[in-house]
């Protein structure tokens, strides 16, 4: 299924870092000790395009394509009660960062979002409950002008089944998803209009498992229509089919059953020697201690 293009921005601003800081561990009481994302290491394959002078003929231009690797950093912050609170992340160029950028999330005793900072921009995304659920979140495009809104209703199991999506001032620009579970609690289906993405998953362990909201920033390993909902995958993502690509990832496990490396092969449904690979991904963890609860 394509990406909807009308949600990018609200997306796109989560791939992009501040300074991470390290939670300290509860002292009094009895602690868990859980293991948790430390930090992650995304390597990009982007295709590159340019026109160059034909060899065989000086006065004609051919297209030459080249794949470039661009590397990003992502450090994962837990409050004490183990709550993932704050990302940051940045591009390695040359050994040195760029580009940096944070998402912090404000969590209240509930375990509700109370306010998303966006590196110095506070609520830039705002998020609103309805029986204790994301019913909404919103942000206002400024280059765009746009008011763009994810608007979730529940199915029976109390996970989003619909959503809309797009710009609240333009009903035309609006679009509608749905979703279907697998008896994991998995996403197996998202449909939108006539295209349909089916997924499938591995028996091990979520890589961001027991947060109290979704959020997955590497982009083929997640469902970003999603995010900050309290759909919680069980399993990790394996294979994506829309109507254009068969999406594909392999990874390497831990003693923990968690996934360590992933790498990521897009081959296309109509040209199938149209198949290469898009990103690669490093996952290192740690381990902290939390609270029992009473």
């Amino acid at each position: 299924m394509k990406r909807i293009l009308i949600i990018a921005p609200l997306f796109l601003l989560l791939m992009n870092c501040g300074s991470s800081h390290t939670a300290t561990n509860a002292k009094k009481g009895k602690t868990k000790t859980i293991t948790v994302l430390d930090y992650a290491i995304e390597k990009s394959h982007l295709l590159v395009t340019e026109k160059v002078i034909d060899p065989k003929n000086k006065n004609k231009t051919k297209e030459n394509t080249t794949t470039e690797i661009e590397q990003r950093q992502f450090l994962f912050t837990y409050d004490d009660a183990g709550q993932l609170v704050n990302t940051y992340s940045c591009d390695i160029l040359n050994d040195k960062k760029t580009n940096p950028s944070t998402l912090t999330v404000h969590l209240n005793a509930k375990k509700q979002i109370t306010g998303l900072s966006l590196d110095e921009n506070e609520n830039k995304l705002k998020v609103s409950y309805k029986d204790n659920f994301v019913h909404q979140i919103s942000h206002y495009e400024s280059e765009f002008k746009e008011l763009v809104v994810n608007t979730f209703t529940y199915n029976k199991n109390k996970l989003p089944g619909k959503t809309q999506l797009g710009n609240a001032s333009n009903p035309s620009q609006v679009i509608d998803l749905s979703f279907s579970y697998d008896e994991k609690l998995n996403v197996i289906e998202s449909t939108y209009d006539n295209e349909v993405m089916t997924l499938a998953y591995d028996d091990k362990k979520y890589l961001l498992a027991g947060q109290p909201y979704y959020y997955n920033p590497f982009y083929y390993l997640s469902i970003d229509w999603l995010t900050f909902t309290n759909y919680n995958p069980q399993n990790n993502i394996t294979r994506s089919e829309d109507n254009e690509f068969i999406t594909t990832v392999d990874y390497t496990y831990n003693e923990k059953d968690l996934p360590v490396t992933a790498t990521v092969t897009k081959t296309s449904k109509v040209n199938k020697q149209d198949s290469r690979v898009t990103s690669e991904h490093e996952f290192h963890y740690k381990e902290i201690e939390i609270p029992l609860k009473k």
